[in-house]
């Protein structure tokens, strides 16, 4: 039997999962696979599910909220010492006041004012197959004149003007950093929550290869939304097991030595060796000067694992629920500042902690939030 706390238990008839708070989101995904349902919360298999209770940003997103916005009932103790359990017309019974506000603080500020040891969240529908499209872009050190700064702002821009016209079924993520020999790239990813709706021209031309990248390839992979790989910095498609995905798709660009490591294995936060110090800002565009910023700190990063990942929110995400304390909802862009490194040296902390800092403070100065 497995622990209490760290237990996922699937009401597919009630189209809710209860999670326990010690489980992690890859043991929900788990849980819900095959079933046609799907939890709003992150994509990242090692995250525990408490982002769910402070936010919670993922792919269903822009269609179904975030997080916060699916709890449908938590099971808590409070300050007093009291096991509660709170759910808004549980049995036709209505909630206390007390109770009520409770409920709603813990939408966006649960460590405030409990301690939370279930969650049950409501699903969403994933039953029809989705799609996603992957792109990596590299930028040789003598491209441009400029290391390859200025065309990777071009391209940039050019994503975040794709990004602002999608419909809410589709999003755009970015991921920028630095190869092994410092070489700049950036790595794409469109998901669309319905595969048979085509992405616009001016994505499609994002994902593919164009004559001014150093090297690029492109995968387009049609599968069930659980098995929608995770992006990272090769723009090869990567499963955490093995399972059938059918490739529709797949360029010939091929990326050589200028690849960067694969942080789904090696490099990935939460791996063995591998320490880490994340900053996160939302903000309601991505402006000229952010996006030079972000390519000016990836340029000078104090390791090569570092990185900057830009997730696409807007659409549900910033509509605003009266039943949730979370605030922050003027929302397009999710920025989170990744600094990854190894040498467990206080020296190597401090450079990889000031330089997140540096950089999240740089964006809160010239992004609108």
């Amino acid at each position: 039997m497995r622990p209490y706390f760290s237990a996922v238990e699937v009401h597919a008839a009630a189209r809710e999962v209860g999670v326990g708070a010690g489980a992690r989101l890859g043991e929900v995904a788990t849980a819900l696979r095959g079933t046609g349902l799907a939890a709003p919360v992150g994509v990242h298999p090692t995250v525990g599910v408490g982002l769910m209770l402070q936010g919670g940003l993922g792919r269903l997103a822009r269609t179904h909220g975030l997080s916060v916005d699916a709890i449908a009932a938590a099971e808590v103790v409070t300050p007093d010492g009291n096991l509660r359990y709170l759910r808004a017309g549980s049995s036709g019974i209505s909630m206390s006041a007390e109770d009520d506000e409770l409920l709603w603080a813990l939408r966006g500020a649960a460590p405030n004012f409990a301690v939370v040891t279930r969650v049950v969240l409501r699903c969403a529908d994933v039953s029809r197959p989705v799609c996603a499209v992957r792109g990596a872009h590299f930028f040789a050190k003598d491209e441009d004149g400029a290391g390859g700064h200025n065309s990777a702002l071009t391209l940039l821009g050019s994503y975040a003007a794709a990004a602002d016209a999608l419909p809410a079924v589709q999003s755009i993520d970015a991921i920028i950093g630095r190869d092994s020999r410092g070489a700049l790239g950036i790595a794409l990813q469109a998901v669309s929550l319905n595969a048979d709706l085509r992405f616009p021209p001016e994505v499609e031309a994002l994902l593919g290869v164009s004559a001014s990248m150093a090297a690029a390839a492109e995968c387009a992979v049609k599968c069930a939304y659980d098995d929608i790989p995770h992006l990272t910095l090769d723009g090869a498609p990567v499963v955490s097991d093995e399972r059938d995905l059918t490739i529709e798709a797949k360029g010939t660009g091929a990326v050589g030595s200028a690849c960067m490591a694969r942080r789904s294995s090696k490099g990935d936060q939460g791996a063995d060796g591998v320490l880490s110090y994340v900053r996160q800002r939302f903000v309601a565009a991505l402006t000229p000067s952010a996006l030079a910023a972000i390519l000016d700190a990836c340029g000078a990063a104090p390791t090569t694992m570092c990185c900057v990942m830009v997730n696409h929110c807007g659409g549900a995400a910033r509509e605003a629920q009266a039943d949730a304390c979370f605030a922050p909802r003027d929302l397009e862009h999710s920025v989170v500042v990744i600094a990854l490194w190894t040498d467990p040296s206080s020296a190597a902390r401090a450079a990889c902690v000031a330089w997140a800092e540096a950089l999240d403070t740089a964006l809160g100065a010239c992004c609108p939030a």
